[in-house]
């Protein structure tokens, strides 16, 4: 007999691992902002902005003291913090990036094999991830809109148009693969454009350097995960950081059970 969650109960827990049930809304400095956004995960970055960007409502609403220069401190001073991707673009604890090595290899592999990704790095790709690197390995680190060239250029043209859709010319599209695939890091955001630069200027070695095996990362993504969520199916587990597959994640939950995880029935 599966043991029963209630639905009020379930609703508490789920409140209470985001950190919307009052136990971290206490006044903290910004010292603490990495520990708030461990305990909830990761916050992801939302470009579209109303009265705030939503990354910094999710702070504020669970922390009152929270003031935007904290992000900022822990992303580009004290390097506590990192930008890249879990189901979307996000803000993740440095801590957790040595993980992110099996993941960069499994997004390269996805992303080599996109037609959207090919159409939009043109003929020759692995050229235009070299000249991009080239580029900010030789002159430090640089903005989409520095890097403006197509197959050819010997150098990029500033004034050159985006040829494709929502500004992916070939260079760009570069620089967001070589971000997604760990080559390249957000060094910090000038206005809410992000600035590239080479991965080891950006992540301390300390975390650039520790490595995981395969097995590991699999069983962090799904530990955190069903620690962050509180319950939920195989399915929920892989995309809570969309790191791992459904089967990755239901194979984890068969071995797990018992031991670390038990199945419930969640009341409708």
């Amino acid at each position: 007999m599966r043991n029963e969650l209630t639905n009020s109960d379930a609703r508490r827990l789920f409140l209470f691992l985001h950190g919307l049930s009052g136990s971290l809304n206490d006044n903290h400095n910004k010292e603490a902002l990495p520990e708030i956004i461990k305990r909830i995960g990761f916050v992801q970055i939302d470009s579209i902005k109303t009265a705030e960007r939503a990354h910094h409502h999710i702070l504020f609403s669970r922390c009152n003291s929270y003031d935007h220069t904290w992000l900022d401190y822990h992303l580009e001073e004290k390097r506590s913090l990192f930008e890249n991707w879990t189901h979307d673009a996000s803000i993740i604890p440095m801590e957790f990036f040595p993980y992110w090595g099996h993941r960069f290899l499994r997004t390269r592999d996805k992303l080599v094999g996109s037609r959207w990704w090919k159409n939009r790095m043109g003929d020759d790709p692995d050229e235009i991830c070299r000249r991009v690197l080239h580029h900010i390995e030789q002159n430090g680190a640089a903005k989409s809109r520095d890097l403006r060239w197509n197959r050819g250029d010997e150098f990029p043209d500033k004034s050159k148009k985006s040829s494709s859709w929502w500004g992916w010319n070939p260079s760009k599209a570069a620089l967001v693969f070589l971000w997604r695939t760990g080559k390249l890091a957000v060094a910090k955001r000038e206005g809410f454009q992000k600035v590239y630069d080479l991965t080891e200027r950006v992540i301390p070695d300390v975390y650039r350097k520790l490595k995981y095996s395969e097995q590991e990362y699999i069983d962090w993504n799904c530990t955190t995960a069903i620690e962050n969520i509180g319950f939920g199916s195989h399915t929920e587990i892989a995309k809570y950081w969309e790191g791992v597959t459904p089967q990755e994640a239901k194979t984890w939950c068969e071995k797990s059970q018992h031991n670390y995880i038990m199945e419930i029935q969640v009341e409708a």
